[in-house]
């Protein structure tokens, strides 16, 4: 994928055949020495070969007739892509036949904790609100692949969903490694303009589908009460800190930062907005966000069209009427949009950090990303600006009261 090294950690663990010559000595060594190296962790992770080869053997039927001679190579190749999460690319080969190659997401709440710097007495709460919304997202991961995995829905197979519990257990999610029938494309980088349309088609086959669902079932999901606090704790501690490194964004950031400098307009989204409109637009809105400007605002032309296109006729082909105008569609996204180029300002910081421990090329490289981090931020922020301006002029009153 061409990373540079500073991304790379690569960890070999063997377990192999070497005894002495006589058969019987031979396999015990063999047997004393799988065992030990079983225990051993894979990589920095706290997970053991012993536990990914358990979630194999439970899932795989023909894992346990594989040969001997086992290994797992466990490469770094989250590159933020898991955000709150660090995501490993394993190799499980063997003496003979193809290897296997696995993903393991673990959710990594320090990632953002060794960067928060709040010294004063509210530290513990803040600390404690941003694990918590973490692990609560990493459940709603797991329990959705528990739920959905088999029901005709595009998903990787899954080995193995632990939960994270903070300070009692590790939380991870292994599943089918899907780089190799699919692009990774690490934060720095673009999606397409084709990536973003085919995105838009999978975000309408889902949506459709969950409308589908039983009203029991869906009554079982709800917001995290948490969340609205976690986003303004984030914004408040990282976006001044991505604004200092380019102050030509400053006159759209005044504008707009007091969004989240409170939780009135969090809530607003999570609790109103949704409600009123749908989540519809914040999956598209998200990884626009994460798409150069020139690309994203190519896309959004077309985009949103392909999306309610697909759905409108997905929603007809389960014979279910459609609860969204194409108006609803584009205004949720409209708003949507607005927080996540806000919510940009935290990502540009938090996973661009380390610049200052490289050196040469790798250090010019990273600089370079990161101005192109700033550049995608400034660009989203104009345009967050421009929307409120033209369609919710009210939220520029920083007196306006957000009713849930």
């Amino acid at each position: 994928m061409g990373e540079s090294a500073q991304y790379k950690e690569t960890v070999e663990l063997e377990i192999t055949n070497k005894g002495e010559n006589n058969p019987m000595s031979n396999k015990m060594y063999k047997n004393e020495r799988t065992a030990h190296l079983k225990k051993r962790m894979i990589g920095d992770t706290p997970f053991t070969i012993e536990w990914v080869l358990k979630a194999l053997n439970d899932k795989q039927s023909d894992w346990t007739n594989a040969s001997a001679g086992r290994r797992i190579l466990a490469q770094k190749i989250g590159e933020g892509k898991g955000y709150a999460s660090n995501v490993y690319k394993l190799t499980v080969e063997f003496d003979r036949g193809e290897p296997y190659y696995l993903a393991l997401k673990i959710p990594t709440p320090e990632i953002f904790l060794k960067k928060f710097e709040q010294p004063n007495a509210n530290e513990s709460h803040v600390r404690s609100n941003i694990e918590n919304s973490i692990a609560a997202a990493h459940s709603r991961e797991c329990n959705f692949y528990r739920t959905f995995s088999g029901k005709g829905l595009c998903l990787p197979v899954i080995y193995a969903a632990q939960e994270l519990i903070p300070g009692k257990q590790p939380g991870a999610i292994l599943m089918q490694y899907m780089g190799d029938v699919g692009c990774n494309v690490p934060p720095h980088e673009s999606f397409t303009l084709k990536q973003l349309v085919n995105a838009a088609h999978c975000f309408a086959y889902l949506h459709a589908y969950s409308l589908s669902l039983p009203q029991s079932q869906l009554q079982q999901l709800h917001v995290f009460e948490q969340l609205p606090e976690t986003w303004v704790n984030l914004f408040v501690q990282f976006a001044p800190k991505t604004i200092a490194d380019d102050h030509s964004m400053q006159s759209a950031y005044e504008k707009l930062k007091h969004l989240f400098e409170s939780v009135d307009f969090p809530k607003y989204l999570v609790y109103s907005a949704t409600k009123k409109l749908g989540s519809v637009g914040e999956d598209l809105a998200r990884i626009m966000c994460a798409s150069n400007p020139d690309i994203r605002r190519e896309a959004e032309k077309v985009a949103l069209d392909a999306y309610y296109e697909t759905f409108t006729q997905e929603m007809k082909r389960r014979n279910l009427e459609n609860p969204h105008t194409k108006a609803q569609v584009i205004t949720a996204y409209r708003q949507a949009y607005v927080a996540q180029a806000l919510l940009s300002l935290v990502g540009a910081h938090v996973l661009n950090d380390g610049r200052e421990k490289l050196s040469g090329l790798d250090r010019r490289i990273s600089e370079a990303r990161y101005q192109n981090w700033l550049l995608r931020c400034k660009l989203a922020l104009e345009d967050a600006v421009q929307i409120v301006e033209t369609d919710f002029p009210e939220w520029l009153d920083h007196e306006y009261k957000f009713q849930e």
